[in-house]
């Protein structure tokens, strides 16, 4: 069936109905791929790129294999996407999916892993363009005139395509590597809010997405700032897809207004979006997921000198762990009551100095780590994630020399 599709390369101006075929497809591979980040890429994902009529997707997943189970072929073969094991066969982490109708390729699917080169180029890629009208000026140029060279041999044009690529993404390294730099030598803070607020606005293409709060007062930002969004939506949507990232801990409240959830995501961004007329569709939480938010709220109180509030949050979490405690005393006791002194009343202030001065961001984390151990001693299947935490205290850290 992949042979169908026709070699012609017929290049279009930019379709604003483009980011809405995307949301629409991402909605559904969604329910297929539950636990990947899904994003729209290539010219069509770039206001203003002609290109050929087919949506470029790449979708970041941990774990390659489970993508490449029966079922789940199944189910995206239920969706249209064809697996083509050929393309790409020299890369094991980089499945390739097209999606044909009427001898037409309506999208493209990449399968990556994600945080690999790929993934970040992909991403790299899109941002650089969206930001460089320069550099998007030579990439359209280019791009028209290897249409007009080949423009019955589509692997031709996709190769010759392929060299100016990496030029730009030479470039594109350049661009992130000044703006890191840049942002750490002035003090102020990473540019994310900027770019994820974007990501919102391109992967909701329907919604109304306004920031608010500090954002908007750049003086007020430092290093640990979050993203304050409000979203006004006609339809449900899953909040990592629409974030582009997997959700680390989160918290949400709905009222008879609106729904706020909270977020901390993988890589350490804290986004908070305020949701009204649609319903936002959330992971399943983890089992350690008010602690983890709770951790993470700490860094950021002790990195900027909180140290009352970032104390309070660390002994919630003190607390937890104390929980815990109790539950192997009643295991090894085999009862709830306790007349007497066991081991885990001689280990109950086990870890109290953590908390003693100076507090810092790596008080939240090792409180975290105690809190792990102490809840692993109970439940040997319980593994901790501090990954999040920590992406949460690097970027806070990032700008502060």
């Amino acid at each position: 069936m992949m042979d169908r599709a026709h070699n012609v390369v017929e290049l279009i101006p930019y379709n604003d109905e483009w980011p809405a075929r995307f949301a629409a497809i991402a909605a559904q591979l969604s329910a297929a791929i539950p636990d990947a980040v899904i994003e729209h890429v290539g010219s069509t994902s770039v206001p203003g790129l002609s290109s050929k009529d087919t949506i470029d997707i790449a979708v970041g997943v941990e774990d390659m294999s489970a993508v490449l189970e029966p079922r789940v072929l199944e189910q995206l073969r239920d969706l249209g996407f064809i697996y083509a094991p050929a393309s790409f066969a020299d890369d094991p982490e980089h499945a390739f999916f097209a999606r044909i109708v009427d001898d037409h390729r309506t999208h493209h699917l990449h399968v990556v892993l994600r945080g690999s080169a790929t993934w970040d180029e992909y991403l790299l890629f899109r941002d650089f363009l969206h930001a460089v009208p320069e550099a998007r000026e030579r990439y359209e140029e280019a791009k028209q005139a290897l249409a007009r060279q080949h423009a019955q041999h589509r692997s031709e044009y996709v190769d010759r395509k392929l060299a100016v690529v990496d030029g730009l993404l030479e470039q594109a390294r350049v661009w992130s590597h000044s703006r890191t730099s840049a942002a750490a030598a002035s003090g102020a803070p990473s540019p994310w809010q900027d770019a994820s607020l974007a990501a919102l606005r391109r992967n909701l293409p329907e919604a109304e997405v306004e920031p608010y709060g500090s954002v908007l007062v750049p003086a007020s930002m430092d290093s640990w700032s979050d993203l304050d969004v409000s979203v006004r939506a006609g339809e449900t949507f899953h909040l990592e897809t629409a974030l582009g990232s997997r959700i680390w801990a989160y918290q949400a409240v709905q009222d008879e207004r609106q729904q706020v959830v909270r977020t901390v995501l993988e890589d350490g961004r804290r986004i908070d979006l305020g949701v009204t007329g649609a319903e936002v569709l959330l992971p399943e939480p983890p089992e350690d997921n008010a602690v983890r938010f709770d951790a993470a709220l700490a860094a950021v109180r002790f990195g900027r000198g909180s140290d009352l509030i970032g104390l309070h949050l660390v002994l919630g979490i003190f607390r937890e762990s104390l929980v815990h405690r109790m539950l192997a005393a009643d295991r090894s006791a085999s009862t709830t009551h306790h007349r007497t002194a066991t081991d885990e009343d001689r280990r109950a202030a086990d870890g109290l100095s953590l908390l003693s001065s100076p507090l810092a961001p790596a008080t939240a984390r090792a409180v975290y780590d105690h809190y792990g151990a102490v809840r692993a001693e109970v439940d040997p299947t319980f593994l901790p994630s501090p990954g999040g935490l920590e992406a949460v205290i690097a970027r806070g850290r990032a700008c502060r020399g």
